[in-house]
């Protein structure tokens, strides 16, 4: 996987949690993804990559307004690696952001649709997913 296309999961995953959402249940699974596809020393890069991110989207979205934003740049990053990206690494992206989402025991409506944008932009369809 190149390193934009690692950036730009590591935004996904950061859009994709809900504001004030425990850190300990993300992070864990973030770095589980990453475990999957580099070395220890990568995933430490990616994980404060990642964290940066995180950091930056929960200042970002305390307004209202951001959850249409981030909805554009959901599909926009999708977009993006839905090209560089074989269907098996797409569905483990999307496994991955399901685990995610469901870190804190139950997904939020906004987070579901976030991932269901995913699916629909990596052409999974729905009953799969």
């Amino acid at each position: 996987m190149s390193e934009s296309i690692l950036k730009a999961l590591m935004q996904l995953f950061a859009i994709i949690a809900r504001p004030n959402s425990d850190e300990d249940s993300r992070r864990p699974l973030v770095k589980l993804f990453l475990n999957q596809q580099l070395n220890k020393e990568l995933v430490s890069e990616y994980l404060i990559v990642f964290d940066n991110y995180y950091q930056e989207h929960q200042k970002k979205s305390q307004h209202k307004k951001r959850i249409a934003a981030s909805s554009v740049r959901v599909l926009t990053i999708c977009t993006l690696i839905n090209k560089e990206l074989a269907i098996k690494q797409k569905i483990v992206v999307l496994l991955r952001l399901l685990e995610f989402i469901n870190s804190e025991g139950k997904a939020t409506e906004q987070e579901f649709e976030f991932v269901k944008t995913v699916a629909e932009t990596f052409h999974i369809p729905y009953d799969e997913y």
